[in-house]
């Protein structure tokens, strides 16, 4: 094999996933985005009124290269409509909450319900506990638990991080990679499940036969 064979990448067509973030408004979807984009962080952010998106090649374990989009989405009441079409077709959705803020933390049944009748079920989710970089600034009955946000993210069926957009934005990105390697996973399960069931389908059955 040539060293050129070696070093070339394993790039596949299909590695591309969609990611988009939902919650309320204010609660730091719009850094943790910039977070993962490797940009500065910003203290003064305009709210979302709309929806963005941008790309980024990332290299997962094997060194097998994805195209992944990450959406930003508007959390106001009147943009929401707005935001379904953005929500179509994402492979990872990730709920986001501000854990200064409970009443962003008791909207997420919303966003959770809100996206149900939009995407299959065989999407990946997260839940993000964002601004841990203000813990120390808050009386505990202020704040979100890390107790009460794992257990929404368990009767979710989602995979939890606590994070700070703006003093560990790395905890952000590597929360993104777990939950692309759990849509890995989760998309070899089915491949090896409708493999299964070719594999039985076309299996010939043997003809019985009539004895006179």
């Amino acid at each position: 094999m040539s060293s050129h064979s070696k070093n070339k990448k394993n790039i596949n067509i299909n590695n591309f996933v969609k990611i988009i973030l939902l919650g309320e408004s204010s609660v730091g979807k719009t850094s943790l985005i910039s977070a993962f984009n490797g940009d500065k962080f910003e203290n003064e952010i305009l709210s979302t009124i709309n929806f963005s998106s941008i790309k980024k090649d990332i290299k997962i374990d094997d060194n097998t290269e994805f195209k992944v989009e990450i959406w930003d989405t508007a959390g106001q009441e009147r943009y929401r409509s707005v935001n379904q079409l953005a929500i179509k077709g994402s492979q990872i959705v990730i709920f986001v909450y501000d854990i200064t803020n409970i009443n962003s933390f008791s909207q997420l049944s919303f966003w959770v319900n809100y996206v149900k009748d939009l995407l299959n079920i065989n999407v990946v989710y997260g839940l993000v506990a964002n601004k841990m970089d203000l813990f120390e600034d808050f009386e505990d009955d202020k704040l979100v638990s890390e107790e009460e946000g794992r257990k929404f993210a368990e009767n979710i069926g989602a995979l939890f991080a606590e994070v700070s957009a703006k003093e560990n934005p790395k905890s952000f990105y590597e929360f993104v990679i777990e939950l692309i390697r759990k849509f890995i996973s989760n998309r070899r399960e089915t491949e090896k499940d409708w493999n299964r069931i070719s594999l039985v389908s076309t299996i010939p059955t043997k003809k019985k036969h009539k004895w006179c």
